[in-house]
Parts: structure tokens; sequence; C-alpha cells
């Protein structure tokens, strides 16, 4: 419903019903109808600056080798734990680059279309870290992930206002570990 609201201001929009519950499922579908040669990937509770697409635009003719990159995030509130936690997790970003396990989320994960079709797009059968594990595919296969500091995505923390701070960073620190010790997971664990 809220979609269908830009149809008069986006000439291609195209409103697409997945049929499976399935975040892999349902951006592979999006990225199939694709009609430009970028791909946005956007979590649908965060929120971007009205310059973004610009800003990514200009960041990536400038840079030749790009085909894959992120952003950081900012807090959906003024909130200093919010703040704190967005910081921390885009110094993780920064940290996992340098220690050669670099991983984006699905919160913000720009790609190249030829890029994404190559990979065969996000794994379905991957119940957590979809995003990380396409990123670590396309990675390990040559291309580096670019991180910019700005424009930043407001990210939303409802789901850890909801369920608790604490309960969410322990379901996090348990797939991250997971994530890197066993690789992608695959069953439930939340």
């Amino acid at each position: 419903e809220r979609a269908r609201g830009f149809k008069g201001g986006i000439k291609r929009l195209r409103i697409l019903a997945a049929e499976r519950a399935n975040v892999s499922y349902q951006r592979t579908l999006g990225a199939g109808v694709a009609v430009g040669r970028w791909l946005v990937f956007l979590d649908a509770d965060d929120e971007v600056p009205r310059n973004f697409l610009s800003e990514i635009h200009h960041y990536v003719v400038e840079e030749k080798d790009c085909g894959l990159l992120t952003t950081w995030m900012s807090p959906d509130s003024e909130n200093a734990s919010d703040e704190m936690l967005a910081m921390l997790a885009n110094l993780f970003l920064e940290v996992a680059r340098v220690a050669d396990k670099p991983v984006a989320t699905g919160y913000c994960l720009v790609m190249r279309k030829g890029v994404f079709r190559k990979s065969g797009g996000f794994d379905e059968k991957i119940k957590i870290g979809e995003d990380w594990d396409l990123v670590d595919k396309l990675t390990r296969a040559g291309l580096r992930l670019h991180i910019l500091k700005r424009p930043r995505v407001k990210y939303s923390f409802r789901r850890l206002r909801r369920e608790g701070r604490m309960s969410v960073l322990r379901k996090y620190a348990n797939s991250t570990a997971r994530f890197f010790m066993e690789g992608p997971i695959t069953q439930e664990l939340f």
C-alpha cells in the first residue's frame, strides 16, 4: 500500500508480490526485474537521505573498480545507546574488512547488476546472513568491498527496542560467531 503511493512519482516503479516469505528469494526476484545497471538492496524499515543515490552514483563514477559497496549507518533515534551501537556496527564493518573478512548487511548493499547475476544471487537456503554470504562469495571472487562513511542509511532499531537491546545483541553475537567459525547458517537459530 505504501509503495503504491510512489506510483505517480516514479515512472518505472514496479511492485512485486513475492510468493514466499524468504528475504533471499524476494531480493533475487526484485533484482531479476530491475532495469538499471546497479542494484541497491535496502531493508524496508530503514531510510536513506534525499541525496543517497546521487552520492552513491558520484562515488562509483570516480572509483573505476567499484562493483560492491555499503555505507555506514546512523540510528533512527537520538538515543545515546542507539548512537553508540550504530558506531560499533560501523567500526565492525571496518575491522572485518581490515581482518580480510569483509561484511555488509542487507540494510545497505549496492552492487553492479552484472556482478549480482554472475554470483547467482542470494542463497535461499541460508536462514541468517545471506547478505554476508553473498559479500563473502563476491570478495573471494576478487571484488573489493567499498565502505562509505557518507551518505549514511538511517537504520531502524525497532527490533532492539521491541525485543530488548541485550537480547538482540546476544543473537547477533551468536550468529556472527557461527558464521565466521562454521560458515552460512542454514537452520533456524532463533
